[in-house]
């Protein structure tokens, strides 16, 4: 999937993700051992309470049925994913938008936003 993302897109996306998430004091303050809890409680990226987020979206990785725990899981919050969204190419926001419309059907897919955006899987 990585490869039908624009160019731009994808350094537009590390940027962000480079410039605002510390990923090597996440790293040092939460051992593999940690609850699961306490990788989800803030953004990952502006620190905001998932609890004050309108929405988020999670990311983890999984061997089998196991959470592997490192970077992930992790969450960004509305706002960050709103800025994110606003730096990715017409080309990959309507790839992304055909992804989610085929293997997501139904809402929230199909689903009108007061902002006439559709949401975006990243």
């Amino acid at each position: 999937m990585n490869e039908q993302l624009s160019e731009n897109s994808r350094v537009a996306m590390f940027d962000f993700m480079h410039d605002h998430a510390d990923m090597e004091s996440r790293q040092n303050r939460l051992s593999n051992n940690s609850e699961t809890e306490a990788y989800i409680e803030n953004c990952i990226t502006c620190g905001k309470p998932r609890s004050e987020a309108k929405t988020f979206t999670i990311g983890a990785m999984f061997s089998g049925e196991h959470l592997i725990k490192g970077p992930f899981p992790l969450i960004i919050c509305d706002d960050c994913e709103g800025k994110i969204a606003a730096s990715i190419s017409d080309e990959t926001r309507k790839f992304w938008d055909d992804y989610i419309a085929e293997h997501f059907p139904g809402p929230p897919s199909e689903i009108d936003l007061p902002n006439k955006s559709k949401p975006i899987l990243i």
